[in-house]
């Protein structure tokens, strides 16, 4: 058994050493130009800023004009910055890009930004996006892990217990080998769902749907760590089933496979890394423990009805190691909860939060369940006398340990549902204000843009912006002299600008009541040439 406990250990401290830091799920913070914005002329580069390095999954940005056209773009990520080129020249109207990430615990997240050229466009057509079914892929994949996890926990489990738990006997060497059978097909479940799993996940960070799962683009989307968790989990389960007596084989077999979920979930985006990963390997090596020895006792017990001392000894052992996995699986559970979920709000006011709750209020009648098998049946399996009273101890035992097996199959269902939702509420993307424009002739060849954020009483910002007629950015040889006043008289005076860039000039303006406001641009063009132009916003 120590040797065992060494083996799982030494697996687990080389797993840790290959892990890489991560934080939580991303938010965006914010954009360059804002959602919303008006500018003279393109961009011709658009940035994301989000609160965490994010990965971009092919295609996951693309860019239309007003008409719905699809433009040309390019993206590329360095740490938590998007950037996204758009050309250089674009006609005057709206454009709309549409981006897709996946943050560090491999949840993906989507939003769209609109900015206009010249002046914002009388129509924008809604970008024509294929549908990526991603509720309901997020279920199936949801059913597909608690399918993965269930296989795991009882190969592991039963290989655990027909190892460690079960005696060397004639008797015990034909459940050993019954319990083999068993636990070559849970293995035989695992492995494809976790494949499949793979894929699902990498489709929905892709937003591509089931679709993408014939797609060869999809499958290239699968991130590095993911494959090698997917290489232990199998090595894992062909160790198991190839340990014999080898409890070395056993321990490092069942370490692989229970350390190969924590590289796809969620302990590798929270810290510190090192700790919660390995609570998280615990975590489910105890749990594999648990149900593969109640699925194991409830499938030998009943053989050694009038085998009082056999039965006896059996009860005896599971009922030490059940007892010591209970207390891991609190203590590991505690310690993730609080890494993961983090806040009291988490805790309630999320979808992960409630299902976690659910799962701890499952998890403790299951172990309301095991403490009446180990207190009351046990002791009294134990002091009948009788062949007759042994078998009826044998069959309650058996019973009781089956109705906590089935209690952790719901633990696992739960779980599936669990490492497919963020653990914590996902902060609003960056709420940008709404942005008005105005655009009116300056003389014979120019114009003058003007916008106003977000176009309401108090403190707003105001953009000058002096163009030629076709839309291009003109630097005039003197600073316009920009007055603010409204239409029922009230004079602000002239405001004090800044240059803002090529013909550009910001100014913040604090407007007291609602209306009409009129912005007065004179622009001096010459030593005679000084046209005034006034542009018109209605504050609300």
């Amino acid at each position: 058994m120590i040797r065992s406990l060494r083996a799982v250990a030494a697996a687990c401290l080389l797993v840790l050493l290959w892990s890489v830091p991560a934080s939580a799920h991303a938010s965006l913070v914010g954009t360059d130009p804002e959602d919303g914005a008006v500018l003279a002329a393109s961009p011709g580069e658009v940035v994301f800023t989000y609160d965490e390095t994010v990965t971009l999954p092919e295609g996951g940005v693309r860019a239309f004009d007003a008409s719905g056209a699809e433009i040309d773009a390019s993206a590329t990520v360095e740490d938590e910055r998007l950037l996204v080129d758009v050309p250089d020249r674009l006609d005057d109207g709206t454009y709309v890009l549409t981006w897709r990430v996946v943050s560090s615990d491999g949840h993906p997240i989507a939003g769209s930004l609109r900015f206009s050229v010249g002046e914002p466009s009388e129509e924008v057509a809604t970008p024509d996006l294929a549908p990526t079914d991603s509720t309901a892929l997020r279920r199936v994949l949801s059913v597909v892990t608690g399918v993965t996890y269930a296989g795991l926990l009882v190969a592991v489990g039963l290989a655990v217990f027909a190892g460690l738990v079960l005696s060397r006997s004639a008797r015990a060497d034909r459940a050993r080998g019954r319990l083999a059978r068993w636990g070559w097909a849970a293995s035989a479940v695992a492995a494809p769902a976790a494949l499949l799993g793979l894929g699902l996940a990498a489709a929905d960070q892709a937003g591509a749907g089931f679709g993408g799962l014939a797609t060869a683009r999809v499958w290239a989307g699968v991130a590095p760590w993911a494959w090698v968790g997917l290489g232990l989990l199998l090595g894992g389960l062909v160790a198991l089933r190839f340990a014999g007596g080898r409890r070395w084989l056993l321990g490092a077999g069942a370490a692989a496979c229970c350390v190969a979920p924590a590289l796809t979930g969620h302990s590798r985006a929270y810290g510190p890394e090192p700790l919660v990963v390995a609570a998280d390997a615990v975590h489910v090596l105890v749990g594999a423990v648990w149900l593969g020895g109640l699925i194991g006792l409830a499938a030998t017990l009943p053989g050694l009805a009038g085998r009082r001392s056999a039965a006896a000894e059996l009860l005896s052992r599971f009922s030490t190691i059940a007892a010591g996995s209970l207390g891991l699986l609190a203590a590991t559970g505690l310690l993730l909860a609080w890494r993961i979920v983090g806040t009291w709000e988490n805790l309630f006011g999320t979808d992960y939060g409630r299902l976690l709750l659910a799962k701890l209020a499952v998890v403790t009648l299951a172990a309301a369940v095991a403490s009446w098998n180990r207190f009351v049946l046990l002791p009294r399996a134990l002091r009948d006398e009788g062949h007759d009273a042994n078998v009826r101890a044998a069959v309650s035992v058996s019973r009781v340990a089956r109705v906590e097996a089935g209690l952790l199959v719901v633990v696992l269902g739960l779980t599936g549902f669990l490492t497919n939702q963020p653990p914590r509420a996902t902060e609003p993307a960056v709420t940008h204000l709404r942005a008005v424009s105005q655009t009116a002739a300056l003389g014979a060849e120019h114009q003058v843009v003007g916008t106003l954020t977000p176009g309401g009483v108090g403190s707003n910002e105001l953009v000058v912006a002096v163009q030629s007629r076709s839309g291009e950015p003109f630097v005039p040889p003197y600073k316009p002299t920009v007055s603010v006043r409204s239409a029922d008289g009230l004079d602000l005076g002239r405001v004090a600008l800044k240059r803002d860039g090529r013909g550009s000039y910001r100014s913040t303006v604090v407007l007291p009541t609602t209306g009409s406001w009129e912005v007065r641009a004179s622009v001096r063009l010459g030593e005679f040439e000084n046209p005034v132009a006034t542009l018109t916003f209605d504050v609300g």
